[in-house]
């Protein structure tokens, strides 16, 4: 899974520069957990359901 990085680190394990704003990708939990508690990852999101039939009202011209 992909987090947005919030503040610029350099990974402990593979001594890479993230910095803020860039995507960090890890498939390890505990890892990413960490990260975000520290404040350097996104925390997740929850999932959001749009619904594509709402629209907004259309204006009628009236005259």
């Amino acid at each position: 899974m992909k987090y947005k990085v919030l503040k610029d680190f350099i990974d402990k394990n593979t001594h890479i520069l993230h910095e803020e704003g860039d995507s960090y990708e890890c498939a390890e939990k505990e890892r990413v957990e960490f990260l975000q508690e520290e404040g350097f990852l996104e925390a997740e999101k929850a999932a959001v359901k749009k619904d594509s039939k709402k629209q907004a009202p259309s204006k009628k011209d009236d005259k």
